[in-house]
């Protein structure tokens, strides 16, 4: 039998954690599962912690490169890979026990993407939350279309980790490796764009794992200039595309980005001095944020025609009626703030 599942595990400076992530795969594996680790150039033991596991194991395979980002590295494995569904591992995390066993039950259905739930554990490994994710029922079976709805009308969820994908549907897709904060999202929403068939499935497989280096609870400036370059991006995507699912998908992306960008702005802004701001940034973040909250605005009406098929009282129209008044205020106020400072 064909390798079913390919586990990609990129890796950087995570030496604290690797070997649980791979233990938590050793307890359960199975004769159709392949692991590759990708080692993007740590300066820690992470890589030799990869090799010892290999050298006594054959079904894990590492990879050796430089650094070049998680995006470059996912890459790599996604190429060099051979099984027919794909996990994405983060290091520092955990596959619960029976993980494969359920998921090889459920990809006999042979569904497009697989959605799981998972728990929050803390730095010892304990749960600290349960079932991360709110599922409508214990199991769903949809389609793409359907699919685009819901994403639209509730608050999408973009964590690669909670999915397991057909690696013949996303064959030729890769990673935007000039995105490294939120690239996941934009991969996933290509993912749902070609999907016909998903499962979703109301039980904690995956153990995410939070701590103070999670590149997703770092709140920098940097990260912010990263999702305004991905806003332009699904932008233009939106724009240029005439197919209704596809301009659904990215659309949910887009308010999710706006969202997501406002409110490290709060809290960038609530932590930083003026000394630490230029004023090219202050002007850049003021022009950025109006652009987004004009465009937002526009995109109410655009979102209506949807809304025929929604419920009238979408929980997006009333997060973006939300996040239109209420963030417009805190943003600008501080950035009126500073930038007077400046110019005094």
């Amino acid at each position: 039998m064909s390798l079913l599942i390919s586990v990609i595990i990129p890796t950087f400076n995570s030496e604290r954690y690797l070997p649980a992530c791979l233990n938590s795969i050793i307890d359960q594996v199975d004769k159709n599962i392949e692991v590759v680790v990708v080692n993007d150039g740590s300066t820690d033991s992470s890589g030799d912690i990869a090799d010892n596991y290999a050298i006594q194991h054959n079904f894990i395979k590492v990879i050796h490169q430089s650094n070049q980002g998680v995006s470059a590295a996912r890459n790599r494995a996604i190429r060099e890979c051979i099984g027919s569904y794909l996990v994405f591992l983060d290091s520092d995390d955990l596959l619960y026990k029976d993980f494969f066993k359920k998921i090889l039950e459920l990809i006999q259905s042979n569904p497009d993407i697989l959605e799981i739930n998972a728990d929050l554990i803390d730095k010892v490994g304990e749960v600290s939350y349960e079932k991360f994710f709110l599922f409508d029922n214990d199991i769903d079976i949809i389609n793409s279309t359907d699919a685009a709805k819901l994403r639209l009308s509730k608050q999408a969820k973009y964590y690669l980790w909670s999915r397991i994908i057909k690696k013949e549907m996303v064959s030729h897709l890769y990673f935007d490796e000039k995105i490294s904060f939120c690239e996941d999202a934009l991969y996933l929403t290509e993912c749902y764009c070609r999907a016909e068939k998903i499962i979703k499935i109301d039980e904690s497989l995956y153990g995410y794992r939070q701590h103070d280096n999670n590149v997703t609870r770092v709140k920098s400036i940097y990260n912010i200039n990263q999702l305004t370059e991905l806003c332009y991006i699904v932008k233009r995507r939106i724009d240029d595309s005439q197919d209704k699912k596809y301009k659904t998908l990215f659309l949910s992306l887009w308010i999710n980005m706006v969202h997501l960008r406002k409110s490290m702005y709060v809290l960038e802004f609530k932590e930083i001095s003026t000394d630490e701001v230029t004023l090219h940034q202050i002007r850049g973040i003021k022009n950025d944020y109006k652009w987004s909250f004009f465009k937002l605005r526009d995109r109410i009406s655009w979102l209506r025609r949807f809304s025929i098929e929604l419920p009238k009282t979408s929980n997006t129209l009333i997060l973006l009626k939300y996040y239109t008044r209420t963030h417009s205020l805190q943003i600008l106020n501080k950035i009126k703030y500073l930038y007077s400072q400046r110019m005094n």
